[in-house]
């Protein structure tokens, strides 16, 4: 289910979303009718969801007035628990990431150097919201480009914009990029964590934040890469573009694949390298 998120921009429902990948992501997307998010902190962008130590400062400056060696054995379970849940939350960020532009992008097949094989998923943004069927809640915005000059300044102001504001700051750092990063015209979509974990956080008592073994039992690693949610891809899929760059009988392959899989959506070849 979609949920709109304070201080972040989203696309209008009518806007067109684009998500590049190969044949083969394409298939399984068929094949397990699902969308796979990616954890974040797996991405070779070091800043994503950079939290300067500017900004952490704002937080911390909570605990400035504590005497951590004169805390009871409470206070400091419950301090550890703090520290531990946002250590934990930042390892549960899940991201599944698309383009928006009106028309297909040159830039985009070559950014994921997409030739012979590439495949390209048409839909809106209404459609991404209708589609997602798992059990799951989600976030869906606009990446805010900041000056790559000027982004520690720019970014440390929001954030702590958000948190004089009491606004969580949790997922906000995944909607910020470098505007070396603008031509992606990014929306992403991000799964709200207490979706999948909220009942655990909630079971669980402070002090048990301090045993490791109730830690690795009750929050297992995913996964190397991410998780897979569900979807109704007839919902989702508006239309399939096939690479400018490949030979013509993929086009034939890749709507026999869709049939296959009981699909009816459009399959269509790009255009973009056609002679005017």
């Amino acid at each position: 289910m979609y949920k709109e998120i304070g201080g972040i921009s989203t696309p209008n429902d009518e806007d067109t979303l684009w998500r590049y990948m190969s044949f083969e992501q394409f298939v399984n997307i068929l094949a397990t009718e699902s969308l796979f998010f990616t954890r974040a902190y797996k991405y070779d962008d070091p800043f994503e969801g950079y939290i300067h130590k500017v900004t952490t400062k704002s937080i911390n400056d909570i605990f400035d007035d504590i005497n951590i060696a004169n805390m009871n054995n409470v206070d400091k379970a419950k301090l550890y628990a703090i520290l531990r849940k946002h250590e934990i939350e930042q390892k549960y960020i899940m991201c599944n990431c698309w383009h928006k532009s009106s028309d297909e992008s040159m830039g985009m097949w070559e950014k994921y150097h997409l030739r012979n094989s590439g495949i390209a998923i048409k839909t809106t943004m209404a459609k991404l919201k209708e589609s997602i069927t798992d059990t799951i809640n989600v976030y869906i915005g606009n990446i805010e480009y900041i000056s790559r000059e000027n982004f520690q300044r720019q970014y440390v102001k929001k954030v702590n914009d958000l948190i004089l504001n009491s606004q969580p700051i949790l997922y906000h750092p995944y909607f910020y990029k470098r505007d070396v990063f603008k031509y992606e015209q990014e929306v992403r979509v991000i799964i709200d964590i207490e979706s999948i974990m909220g009942d655990v956080f909630e079971r669980l008592k402070d002090e048990d934040f301090s045993n490791p073994d109730i830690i690795a039992s009750e929050f297992p690693d995913i996964s190397n890469q991410g998780k897979a949610y569900d979807v109704d891809v007839n919902t989702l899929v508006e239309e399939i573009i096939i690479s400018p760059y490949a030979e013509s009988w993929i086009e034939n392959t890749v709507r026999l694949i869709v049939q296959k899989y009981g699909f009816k959506f459009d399959v269509n070849s790009s255009t973009l390298l056609d002679l005017p």
